[in-house]
């Protein structure tokens, strides 16, 4: 069967911080399942090109005081997405492009980055576990992120050297 296209767009996704460890002194086989997932998110819209959002999502994995054997991992990305017919669709569906789709894509990206990576670790391929966004959803609370956006400032001005003759 033929796909029907979305109207949303991810433009661009890509990983802006990455930390990645390995527990070397274990010698057994972790149990991945095991491990607590931490995950964070904001969604910044653009005022000016209407239809246009960024969503970025981090994610610790196994990084609290008391980890587990194996691998732990902290990633910070960002995806630049667009709604096509942004005018046209009712604002429930907007909410669903924005929280219900572009979230999933972030995770699925994240996942297939953390696969890769870790596919020749010493511990073999891990795998992020599928998380229940209704559940997240419905528990998360914007006013507690901890992702901080810091307004941008203004260029500073060299002072250009004068050339030696």
């Amino acid at each position: 069967m033929e796909i029907k296209k979305s109207d949303l767009i991810l433009q661009d996704f890509n990983v802006l911080n990455f930390s990645f460890k390995t527990d070397n002194s274990f010698k057994g086989i972790p149990e991945f399942q095991n491990y607590i997932v931490d995950m964070d998110f904001k969604i910044l819209t653009d005022k000016v090109k209407i239809g246009e959002f960024i969503n970025i999502l981090a994610m610790n994995i196994n990084t609290q005081k008391l980890k587990l054997p194996g691998y732990s991992f902290s990633i910070l990305t960002i995806g630049k997405f667009y709604i096509n017919n942004f005018k046209s669709h009712p604002d429930k569906e907007k909410n669903n492009f924005i929280f219900r789709s572009s979230l999933p894509m972030m995770i699925a990206n994240c996942r297939a980055f953390l696969s890769n990576v870790s596919a020749f670790g010493k511990f073999g391929k891990y795998s992020l576990p599928s998380i229940d966004i209704t559940h997240f959803l419905n528990n998360y609370k914007p006013e507690d992120s901890k992702i901080k956006i810091v307004e941008k400032s203004k260029p500073v001005k060299l002072k250009k050297n004068k050339s030696r003759k």
